[in-house]
């Protein structure tokens, strides 16, 4: 049976806020972790934000990918999302 693009849609819509705020705490510890690196902070706190921000992601990814294919990509649709703003905002100088 094939799902039609509105069921599709319907499917995907609640974990595209989902995936954005993932985004907006994925890049906001980014954001940290490059001040910190540039900033001369200690290595080891820098180091466990760097390896928790890449664990939470990739944890949080591989949970909603266990619910399909379409939820997978709304959360990565609202995470390429707020990657875009973030790149954008960076750019900018906000």
């Amino acid at each position: 049976m094939s799902a039609t693009f509105a069921q599709i849609l319907r499917d995907a819509a609640p974990f595209v806020p989902l995936g954005a705020l993932l985004g907006a705490g994925y890049f906001a510890a980014l954001r940290q972790n490059v001040e910190r690196y540039l900033g001369g902070a200690p290595l080891g706190p820098t180091l466990a934000l760097h390896l928790g921000r890449l664990l939470i992601a990739g944890l949080a990814f591989a949970l909603i990918a266990k619910a399909g294919a379409v939820p997978l990509l709304g959360a990565l649709t609202g995470f390429v999302l707020v990657r875009a703003l973030a790149v954008r905002l960076v750019r900018t100088g906000s």
